[in-house]
């Protein structure tokens, strides 16, 4: 696209060289990396789930500690109830 051909230029080339713009035919490269069942429908593939509209941060909020709630994930939270920040590998 042209805004990436205009933003690509500050880029550093090894963080140009993982982007990847794919325009409109992009469901045969997704499924070279994702498998078809965890990819949308939307998007390629075949999973049925379809991704939630959040429109305020509190509505984000609210959807995270439900999820966190269903995959028994408490360490996902942090101590003011919002993200966790990942740790650190190794």
């Amino acid at each position: 696209s042209a805004i990436w051909r205009i933003v690509r230029v500050w880029l550093d080339p090894n963080t140009r060289e993982k982007v990847h713009v794919l325009g409109s035919t992009f469901a045969p490269t997704l499924l070279q990396h994702i498998d078809a069942h965890q990819l949308p429908v939307e998007y390629g593939g075949t999973s049925p789930y379809k991704f939630p509209v959040v429109k305020s941060i509190g509505e984000g909020e609210a959807l995270w500690k439900a999820a966190v709630q269903e995959f028994n994930a408490p360490e996902l939270l942090s101590e003011t109830g919002w993200m966790a920040a990942p740790t650190p590998l190794g």
